[in-house]
């Protein structure tokens, strides 16, 4: 992931956790959680592992034993 898309990624869980701040009449603690799971998401999105696994997530689920397709 590109260092552009992980700003937007920040930005945008900032801008969500306002306005959950703004529904829960608190928007300094909507924001300040807003960021770190902007930060948690930004670290989560550039780690190798993270994006193996979630590469492998959608061909387990197509291939999984219980699929009706056989």
């Amino acid at each position: 992931m590109n260092s552009k898309r992980k700003t937007y990624l920040f930005v945008g869980m900032m801008f969500l956790g306002i306005a959950l701040g703004l529904v829960f009449d608190n928007v300094a603690a909507g924001t300040l959680g807003g960021m770190g799971l902007g930060f948690i998401a930004s670290f989560l999105s550039k780690t190798e592992t993270t994006q193996n696994i979630l590469h492998w997530i959608p061909h387990r689920i197509k291939n999984s034993p219980n699929d009706s397709n056989r």
